[in-house]
C-alpha cells in the first residue's frame, strides 16, 4: 500500500488532464468535459495502477467522445477522492481551480459534461458550475458519507464536509440526464434524492451493474443524440424499470433494435436459454 501511495503522489504532480480537437462545420461549437470514475484503474493494487495510469495513461470516455464535438477535455481524480482536492497538486488542487480551467478551455463553446459514479457526481457539480447545456450522468455518487474512503478524507480535513453531499450542484436549469441500474441499492438510494428535481431526467435501466449499465452500441448511440433528442428517448421517473432493448428502439427504431439483439445473440449464441432472455429482449 505505501509503495502504491507513492505512485499516486508521483503522479499527483502531474497534469491528470488532456485536450484533444477535431475541426467540424457544425454552426454550434461544442466542448465536452468528460470525468473520470474512481475505476480510471481497477483495483487498489500497483499492478492495476502501473498498468492503467503509467503505461497506458488511461482516461475514461476517451474511445467514447460525443462526436459532433469539437473540444474533448478529459479529467482524472487518481487519488479517488471525487475531486474533492481537484486532479494534481499544482494550480489544478481544487475544484474551485479545475472549474477555471475549465472555463478557460471552453470559452467560446457550449459545454457538455460526462461522467460514471464518481465522475458521474463530477459531471453534475462541473455542469453546474460551468453552465452546461447540459449532462450526462451514469450513475452518479452524489451522497458518499457512507463510503470509508470519504470518511477518510473527512477525518483529514474537515472543511470538505460540504463537497460529500453534491445533491444541491444538482439544483439549477441545466438539463441533466440520470441514468441508473434500477437493481443496485446505492444508485436507488441516490437517485431518490434528485426525483423531485424538475431539471433532472431519469432513465432507470434495469440492472444492477453499478456505472454505466447500458450497451456501447447504445451508448455510441446516446453520445451522438442533441439535448432535444435526449430529452423526448429519456424522460422516465424513478418508479419506472426500462430495459435496455426497450431503449434501444426509442433511441434508434427497429433497425437499431435487432442490431442490438444481433449483439445479444453474438454474446450468447444459446440465447433461448437464458432465462432473462423473453421477459429482458422481447418484453
Amino acid at each position: 500500500m505505501a509503495e502504491l501511495q507513492e505512485l499516486i503522489k508521483e503522479q499527483f504532480h502531474k497534469d491528470n488532464y488532456i485536450i484533444r480537437t477535431e475541426n467540424r462545420n457544425n454552426a454550434e461549437k461544442y466542448a465536452v468535459v468528460y470525468c473520470s470514475s474512481n475505476g480510471v484503474y481497477k483495483t487498489d493494487t500497483v499492478e492495476d495502477f502501473t498498468k492503467s495510469i503509467l503505461k497506458i495513461d488511461n482516461y475514461e470516455w476517451y474511445m467514447t467522445r460525443v462526436p459532433y464535438a469539437e473540444k474533448h477535455i478529459f479529467i482524472r481524480d487518481i487519488t479517488k477522492r471525487f475531486y474533492k482536492f481537484g486532479i494534481n497538486d499544482k494550480e489544478l488542487n481544487s475544484i474551485e481551480k479545475v472549474t477555471e480551467m475549465l472555463k478557460k478551455e471552453t470559452e467560446g463553446y457550449k459545454v457538455i459534461t460526462i461522467g460514471s459514479s464518481a465522475g458521474g457526481s463530477a459531471a453534475i457539480i462541473f455542469g453546474k458550475l460551468l453552465n452546461a447545456d447540459f449532462t450526462i450522468a451514469f450513475s452518479p455518487m452524489l451522497k458518499n458519507y457512507n463510503s470509508v474512503l470519504s470518511q477518510e478524507i473527512l477525518d483529514a480535513n474537515e472543511t470538505t464536509k460540504e463537497f460529500f453531499n453534491d445533491v444541491d450542484y444538482a439544483k439549477s436549469d441545466i438539463p441533466i440526464f440520470y441514468i441508473y441500474p434500477n437493481g443496485s441499492e446505492w444508485d436507488i438510494y441516490n437517485s431518490e434524492l434528485l426525483k423531485d428535481f424538475e431539471n433532472v431526467r431519469f432513465l432507470p435501466v434495469l440492472s444492477d451493474f453499478h456505472g454505466v449499465p447500458i450497451n456501447k452500441r447504445i451508448l455510441k448511440k446516446l453520445l451522438s443524440c442533441d439535448k432535444e433528442t435526449l430529452k423526448n428517448v429519456i424522460k422516465y421517473k424513478t418508479t419506472d424499470s426500462v430495459n435496455e432493448f426497450r431503449f434501444a428502439r426509442e433511441i434508434g427504431g427497429l433497425g437499431f433494435y435487432m442490431f442490438r439483439v444481433w449483439d445479444y445473440i453474438k454474446k450468447y449464441p444459446i440465447f433461448f436459454l437464458k432465462k432473462d432472455f423473453y421477459t429482458k429482449v422481447l418484453r
